[in-house]
């Protein structure tokens, strides 16, 4: 009897002939959704089962969940065991939809194998292609009905094609056009529907599909181009197929869906024609309008809605409930729009319900509220309105007339393609709709301008002119340009007055001198910045409530951009500010300083332009893979230590005194919110690891640094001055002056010339210049423009004295020439801006470029110094240069990769494996990542019973459970406004993913994360003052008090003790008040033998001072003992290193303990002698080797099993605990060091003996 592959078990019987056979068993799933009942699955299904289909354990029942259509709202879920393993799915189909009663319309039954069940065919990357009887596109408004709005019906015209190589669904009509879906945007359930000879496959789409053109080009197309204008319109595609001719393909398709992910739902589909629909009557209001606009251009999935008796309605509640249904729309545009289906009226009055309840909504400062819309080659999407950075337009014009329009694809990615001129047809659609603009209700809104930035995100600024002020009267009053005749000029500098920036103090005309540069006949050494007194700094500072004084301000100063560093030669007592003539870029009436970014001290990370410099520059492999596994280390202890935990997470800057509660007994690795807290960060740093191969440099050896000027005129050429904070999260505290070697570069970095390294020098007159780097203003070329071109306008500098990074000879720098500026015979008008950006928006090639470079640079005998390598670098030059000169940057055909390096993750290319460094970092992370995803890193929900007083009266905790309901709407409404998946990525602002609908890119995600942890900070503070508000306010009532302890103490129960009430889970609710939580933690905790601990704890911190220089010295033994014994070693052979070294905890003698059970102590000493390695005369029995040059120091062969044993079970069951005991151990290891004879074994082994007692 065949066997079926997979999971099946099987069991020997005997047949009619006293023969024995194999039975053949298997184990699967069924789970219905959308049920009315469960007891139809009993009666209509379980009892209609064949004989060898029988449920094996009790069933589980949901109701409500997700899985909710109205009254459909049951999920029901049973284990199945069968001998018929051929037809599982055409049993178990056939007996629900012959026995499915009416009642049951709404039903999905899903059957779930375990994907070894399936036949190696289901694995298979070849592509199944379909030619169906029909194509339909259309709406889903029910979890089985389907709206038809589209059909591609031409016999023999049309093509579907699965292909799993590239993750990709076309539709082609031949001679026409291919709509091209990524799997990543389909949604996870496939619906199909078996009957009368069809098989209809049914899928719904998060984002639409691109449109090529039919022919050999594969030119992109819009919706104009292929005759249906409301193809954006459409979320779900449904494929008629002949299940006679294609059973088999369909059986394969459906198997090879599931083995990649997909879940499949058999379903009883209804297909509808769309229905007359009356338009919604708006009131005279632009915000409800707009508002409602955000829900409406989802999509026919909303607008299939709106049958009369709905739109009567919304009228309704337009009429009543007028402000708060703004709210509501937006909430619900947000909830809507990545839901395949939904039930529109009960989502829009649980949206109503959820929304009484919020509060205000306050913005931190310098933000305001913006409306956002996405414009992609097939429709519109506008998107509710959220805060942004404010910048000189918006704030001397008012938040109110302006939209951000961001240009995307289909997916909400930026529109990228290698040939330029396919993507002419959807620039055309989009410089057609900046020309004429757009219409909401009466208001019509044009083109007005972005920044250099935002041009880079493809992201721009609309204005609707009222009472007189145009889009022409913004830029004429922004400053003189009319002068101007290159475009790409005239956008940049016009852009200036779009940057994000915090408003702080005028400054008089009379404060304002303007200067020369400092330059030769070739470079200029001050380009971009100017000077600022220590009074106006200090003016500044207060405006921007930051303390200390920053050394330099990153500015923009009406028609002037750069930077501004502190000089005390202007005098103390005045307001001056200094602008020189490389910063000037036109004339401006603006007076206010504004701010884009101060110096502070800024954590340093290696990443991959970085690493291959430095690799092809000849640092060897093993410096790299050493701080990968040390920040790896690091990451690991953080999750276990309080002490390695508390400076990481005061270095995320949460609101919250993590040192008061460190010190006053709270568990920062056990407690449960700031668990979650490290475990955001933990992900956050590994994802990045992995994706970006983003090292931590330690704080002692680099830091971001700003750069500035040297003006004093000390340094000289080839020296820079380093003056840093000790730790981050103390700005202008323990400064330490360093001098020495130092490698600095500047991101993006291509050339090998781009990374050098100077002298760091110590200047006494520039000790006021902290937390930025310091450039000479002497030399022949400027240090700064040496490494990719920079300047000083703003730039930040990797700045890194790891002695292990240094070692390398500077190579000739790049010349980075200025290039010609394409020039007008006339004055540039909005349609000259708005042809440039759409051939910005071409030609934008930078990440081509950049990841052309990266493989050439791993996959190329030369390296970074290959022609290919130096090409692409003088490309990226040109491409950045192209928004300031016009200058179009091409990309030669030989330098496009035809694969790519595993590393780079991509799946839809051919991959090679890289045998260079970023290779070999990769694969060490990315096993790690695996077996941490097999482990799982789970979240501890330990309740602190000592924060829980007994006896707290039920309206007590009545009102806790209203404030925590409150704040927690507030939370989720940010979380979900975003699509950020928990409140520990907003607070920390280490946000993962956004919502893909919003267009926010990869490099967006470091400001929405800076957004949403401002606007979580202001909700946090709102609370706590909603939080004492009974009590007359915070300094009118002691915490100590005893009605204060116990509001606080309710909080916490609230939230920790119900968790099943709360929604999402938001645990940061109750840590408001930490700084009370604690008074009950250490009202309940034991008095401690303060004295002692005192004693101990210094005498380990002194024990401890030499310990990095132990550590390198052992580490250094060990990697010495390996390279003397490979000859005789085996990949199966296992060092163990003895001690307490693995727990931080080191012997005074700098000697190595070394274990290698697969080997006999003869062939180590043979091996060693042949090495040439003297043997130490020691008065122990284990053979000792000198291994280094230091006879001070050696390796000791440890031959005694017992000893090994120990060791293994200290390190396996007892390391984390022994960090509690770490001073007491210590103590006790000095001890006996003193008590045991030098010449014994126990004094050799007084560290294992120390725990032991």
């Amino acid at each position: 009897m065949a066997t079926a592959a997979g999971d099946a078990d099987g069991q020997w019987v005997m047949d009619e002939e006293g023969q024995t056979e194999e039975i053949q068993k298997e184990r699967f799933h069924i789970r219905f959704q959308y049920l009315r009942s469960e007891k139809t699955v009993e009666k209509c299904f379980i009892d209609k089962l064949p004989p060898h289909i029988k449920p094996i354990d009790r069933c589980k029942i949901w109701k409500g969940f997700d899985a909710a259509y109205g009254d459909y709202n049951v999920t029901f879920e049973q284990n199945f065991q069968t001998t018929g393993l051929a037809c599982i799915e055409e049993e178990v189909h056939n007996t629900w939809f012959a026995n499915k009663p009416p009642t049951e319309e709404m039903a999905w039954l899903e059957i779930l194998r375990k994907k070894r069940s399936y036949s190696e065919s289901a694995k298979s990357k070849q592509e199944l292609s379909f030619n169906p009887d029909l194509v339909t596109g259309g709406s889903m408004t029910s979890p089985v009905t389907f709206v038809c709005h589209w059909e591609l019906a031409e016999m023999q015209e049309v093509f579907v094609k699965f292909q799993f190589d590239t993750s990709k669904l076309t539709i082609e009509k031949i001679h026409a056009f291919v709509l091209e879906v990524s799997f990543d945007a389909l949604h996870e359930t496939v619906f199909v529907q078996k009957a009368d000879q069809k098989v209809m496959i049914l899928m719904t789409l998060k984002s639409g599909p691109k449109i090529y053109n039919a022919g050999k080009n594969s030119k992109r197309l819009t919706a104009k181009d292929i005759g249906y204008h409301d193809i954006g319109r459409l979320n779900s595609y449904c494929i008629d197929l002949d299940a006679e001719i294609e059973s088999l393909e369909v059986e394969q398709l459906l198997s090879r869906l599931i083995c990649i992910g997909f879940r499949v739902a058999y379903i009883k589909l209804q297909i509808k024609p769309p229905e007359l629909k009356s338009d919604v009557l708006l009131p005279d209001n632009f915000e409800l309008t707009y508002a409602w606009q955000c829900v409406t251009t989802i999509g026919f999935k909303v607008t299939d809605h709106l049958t009369f008796e709905v739109t009567k309605y919304i009228e309704y509640l337009f009429r009543k409930e007028a402000s708060l249904m703004i709210q509501v729309f937006y909430s619900l545009a947000i909830e809507l729009i990545e839901k395949p289906f939904f039930h529109f009226k009960n989502e829009l009055d649980l949206m109503k319900k959820r929304t009484l309840k919020n509060f205000d909504h306050d913005l931190p400062p310098h933000y305001s509220m913006v409306a956002r819309m996405v414009l992609t080659p097939t429709r519109s999407l506008f998107l509710p309105k959220e805060p942004m950075f404010q910048n000189r337009i918006v704030r001397e014009y008012g938040e109110d007339f302006f939209i951000r329009v961001v240009f995307r694809d289909e997916d909400f990615e930026k529109i990228s393609t290698v040939q330029s001129d396919a993507v002419e047809n959807i620039l055309e659609r989009m410089k057609t709709f900046f020309k004429d603009g757009f219409q909401i209700q009466t208001r019509h809104y044009e083109f007005l301008g972005c920044s250099n930035s935002q041009l880079r995100e493809h992201s721009f600024w609309f204005f609707h002119p009222h009472d007189d002020i145009t889009s022409e009267n913004i830029r004429n009053s922004s400053g003189e340009l009319s002068t101007e005749r290159c475009v790409a000029s005239y956008v940049s500098r016009f852009g200036l007055c779009f940057s994000s920036t915090k408003k702080t103090v005028d400054v008089d005309k009379g404060c304002v001198q303007y200067t020369d540069d400092v330059q030769n006949d070739k470079y200029c050494f001050t380009d971009g910045i100017g000077r600022i007194s220590t009074k106006l700094a200090e003016k500044v500072s207060n405006e921007l409530n930051i303390s200390p004084v920053p050394s330099a301000f990153q500015i923009r100063f009406g028609g002037c951009k750069g930077v501004v560093a502190q000089d005390p030669t202007l005098g103390d007592d005045a307001d001056v500010l200094v602008i020189r003539k490389s910063m000037h870029k036109f004339k401006s009436d603006s007076n206010n300083l504004e701010i884009l970014e101060e110096t502070r001290p800024g954590r340093l990370h290696l990443n991959r332009q970085v690493i291959t410099l430095l690799s092809g520059l000849g640092i060897p492999d093993h410096v790299f893979i050493h701080l990968q596994e040390k920040m790896l280390i690091d990451l690991a202890e953080m999750l276990l230590y309080d002490e390695m935990a508390l400076p990481v997470l005061l270095e995320s800057a949460v609101n919250v005194d993590f040192n008061l509660l460190a010190n006053k007994g709270i568990s920062l690795v056990q407690e449960p919110f700031f668990r979650s807290l490290l475990l955001a960060i933990y992900h956050h740093r590994i994802t990045n690891l992995m994706k970006r191969t983003r090292i931590q440099i330690p704080l002692d050896k680099g830091r971001i640094m700003m750069g500035t000027t040297d003006e004093t005129k000390t340094l000289k050429s080839g020296e820079v001055f380093i003056r840093y904070s000790q730790q981050t999260t103390r700005p202008g505290k323990n400064v330490i002056t360093y001098e020495g070697p130092v490698v600095v570069t500047k991101n993006p970095c291509f050339h090998e010339g781009d990374v050098r390294v100077f002298i760091a020098t110590n200047v006494p007159e520039l000790s006021h210049m902290i937390d930025c780097i310091v450039f000479p203003q002497k030399g022949t070329r400027p240090h700064p423009d040496e490494m990719s071109g920079s300047d000083l306008d703003g730039d930040m500098y990797f700045v890194c004295w790891d002695q292990n990074l240094c070692k390398f000879q500077n190579q000739k720098p790049m010349d980075f020439p200025k290039a010609e500026k394409k020039q007008l015979s006339r004055k540039v008008n909005s349609h000259d801006v708005i042809d440039f950006l759409a051939d910005y928006i071409r030609y934008d090639k930078l990440g081509l470029i950049a990841n052309a470079h990266l493989v050439h640079a791993d996959s190329n005998e030369n390296g970074i110094f290959s022609d290919e390598c130096h090409r692409l670098a003088e490309m990226h030059s040109d491409a950045v240069d192209f928004p300031k000169t016009g200058k179009i940057p091409k990309i030669d055909d030989d330098l496009r990769p035809k694969s790519y390096p595993d590393f780079m993750m991509k799946r839809d290319k051919q991959i090679y494996p890289s045998t260079k460094i970023i290779g070999k970092l990769y694969r060490l992370c990315r096993s790690l990542s695996r077996m941490q995803k097999q482990s799982g890193l789970k979240q501890q929900s330990d309740v602190d019973k000592h924060l829980v007083l007994p006896d707290i009266n039920a309206k007590t905790l009545s009102y806790a459970r209203i404030q925590r309901d409150q704040y927690s709407s507030k939370i989720v409404e940010v979380l979900d406004m975003y699509g950020i998946s928990n409140e520990c990525e907003a607070i920390t602002g280490l946000v993962q993913s956004v919502k893909s609908v919003k267009g926010c890119l990869k490099d967006e995600k470091f400001q929405v994360g800076q957004i949403v942890k401002d606007k979580i900070c202001l909700i946090q503070k709102k609370t706590r003052e909603i939080f004492f508000d009974e009590f007359g306010g915070e300094s009118n009532v002691s915490k100590k008090d005893e009605h204060v302890l116990r509001k606080a103490s309710a909080w916490y129960k609230v939230t920790y003790m119900n968790e099943k009430e709360t929604y999402r889970h938001i645990r940061s609710f109750p840590w408001i008040v930490a700084d009370i939580l604690v008074l009950l933690k250490r009202s309940h905790c034991k008095p401690r033998l303060n004295r002692y601990e005192t004693f101990l704890t210094e005498y380990y911190r002194l024990s401890q001072t030499n310990r990095d220089v132990r550590d390198k010295i052992l580490n250094f033994m060990c990697t010495n003992v390996k390279t003397l014994l490979r000859s005789i070693l085996t990949k199966d052979d296992e060092l163990i290193i003895i001690g307490l070294e693995l727990c931080g905890l080191m012997k005074s003698q700098n000697n190595l303990n070394i274990a290698i059970p697969g080997l006999k102590l003869k062939m180590i000493t043979e091996a060693l002698k042949e090495q040439g390695i003297k043997k130490a005369d020691k008065p122990i029995r284990d053979p000792c080797h000198y291994v280094t040059n230091n006879e001070n120091a050696y390796a000791r062969f440890v031959l005694d099993a017992r000893i090994i044993k120990l060791s293994k079970v200290m390190k396996t069951h007892l390391s984390e605990k022994l960090m509690s005991y770490k001073p007491v151990v210590q103590f006790l290891l000095d001890v006996l060091q003193d008590v045991f004879p030098i010449d014994s074994d126990s004094f050799v082994f007084s560290d294992l003996i120390a725990i032991m007692i």
